[in-house]
C-alpha cells in the first residue's frame, strides 16, 4: 500500500495549501450601524507536478475580485477568486487564467500580507484586483517587471470583448522599494454600468469609454518602522471629454519587539477633479496583536471619514478584525 501511494503521488503531483486566511470582522459605523463579515477571507490550494509548473485554485468572497464600477454585473457572493496555470523558467514566469492583475503596491499584496483595509481606490472600485488573462513576470537582481493582459471586467460572460493592459516596473530590496504601475483599456457601451448613482460622475453609460490609470509608490523599511507612500492618477475619456481623478495614501507601521504593533494611515481620493465637493479623506489609527506562533492577528481600527460634500455626515468607522492564517502541512 505504501508503494502504491508513493507511485500515485509521483503521477498526480503534490498538493499543498498555499494560503489560508479567515478574516472575521465586525464594523460599527455611525450612527448605530453594525455589521459582521468575512470579507478578505480565502482558501488557496496549490498543485505541483513538475519543478517549474504549478496550478493555483482559490475561493472566497466575490468582493475580492473588486469588479470595477464601469461594468454591469450579476454575481454570487462566494466564488472562484483565482484559477491559474503557472510556469517558471530562466526567463521569467508565465501565468494564465484568473489571477491578480498586479496594479500598484496595494493591489500586489496577498490577503495575509495586508495590515489595513483596501484603500479608497479599491473600495470605490476604480481598479480591479483579480481578472481573467495572461501575465508575464521577470526580474534581474533587484529589478522586477510584469505585463498582464486581461478581460477588464473580472467576470466571464460579459459582452465587452475588449482587453485591458497592466504593466509594473519596480526596484525592490529588504529595506527599500519603489514601483510604477500603468493600466489602460476600453469598455463598450453595452457593458457599462447603467446605475448612475454608482459611477462617481465619471462616465455616461450611453457611450463607450477609454480608461487610463497609473500609480507610483515608495516604501522604506527598518527594524521598527515600515513607511509607505503611494500616489494614483487616472482618467476616463468619452466623446472627446476627459474626466480625471487622483488619490494617495500614506501608511506607517510601528513593529514592536513584543506582540503589539501600531498602525496609522491617511487615505485621500478625488474621484472627479472637474466635479466639486466629492473628495473623501480617511484617517485611520489601529493596533495589531499577534499570537506567539504568528498564526493569527487581532486588528483594532478607528477611522475618521471626512466627505467634502457632507461635512457633518456621521460615517466614522470602528472595526475589530480577527485574521487567522494557520501554518499548514503539505497534503499528498
Amino acid at each position: 500500500m505504501l508503494f502504491s501511494t508513493t507511485i500515485m503521488a509521483e503521477k498526480l503531483g503534490n498538493f499543498s495549501v498555499d494560503e489560508v486566511v479567515l478574516n472575521a470582522s465586525f464594523e460599527y459605523t455611525d450612527p448605530r450601524n453594525g455589521e459582521f463579515s468575512i470579507d478578505g477571507s480565502l482558501f488557496t490550494l496549490k498543485w505541483e507536478n513538475e519543478k517549474n509548473l504549478y496550478v493555483l485554485l482559490s475561493v472566497g468572497p466575490t468582493s475580492l475580485l473588486n469588479i470595477p464600477i464601469y461594468f454591469n454585473t450579476d454575481i454570487n457572493e462566494f466564488d472562484l477568486l483565482e484559477a491559474s496555470a503557472n510556469y517558471s523558467g530562466v526567463y521569467g514566469q508565465v501565468s494564465m487564467g484568473l489571477q491578480q492583475i498586479g496594479f500598484s503596491y496595494e493591489g500586489r499584496l496577498k490577503e495575509n500580507e495586508r495590515f489595513f483595509y483596501r484603500g479608497l481606490v479599491f473600495t470605490k472600485k476604480l481598479i480591479p484586483l483579480r481578472d481573467f488573462g495572461i501575465s508575464y513576470k521577470t526580474g534581474h537582481g533587484h529589478f522586477k517587471t510584469s505585463v498582464t493582459v486581461t478581460n477588464g471586467e473580472g467576470v466571464p460572460g460579459n459582452p465587452d470583448g475588449r482587453v485591458f493592459y497592466t504593466g509594473f516596473w519596480g526596484w525592490e530590496s529588504n529595506s527599500f522599494q519603489v514601483g510604477l504601475s500603468g493600466l489602460t483599456g476600453q469598455v463598450k457601451t453595452e457593458s457599462l454600468n447603467t446605475d448612475i448613482t454608482q459611477n462617481l460622475n465619471l462616465f455616461d453609460p450611453t457611450s463607450k469609454i477609454k480608461i487610463r490609470s497609473g500609480s507610483i509608490y515608495t516604501q522604506v523599511r527598518s527594524k521598527y518602522f515600515d513607511i509607505l507612500g503611494e500616489f494614483f492618477l487616472g482618467q476616463v475619456e468619452q466623446r472627446e471629454d476627459i474626466k480625471k481623478w487622483h488619490a494617495w495614501h500614506a501608511d506607517v507601521i510601528y513593529k514592536s519587539t513584543g506582540r503589539v504593533d501600531a498602525l496609522a494611515r491617511v487615505d485621500y481620493i478625488d474621484p472627479n477633479r472637474s466635479f466639486g465637493g466629492d473628495a473623501i479623506r480617511e484617517y485611520t489609527v489601529g493596533l495589531s496583536l499577534r499570537d506567539k506562533q504568528r498564526n493569527s492577528r487581532i486588528f483594532l481600527y478607528a477611522t475618521k471619514v471626512i466627505d467634502e460634500g457632507a461635512k457633518d455626515k456621521a460615517n466614522d468607522r470602528y472595526s475589530l478584525v480577527w485574521r487567522v492564517q494557520p501554518k499548514v502541512l503539505d497534503l499528498y
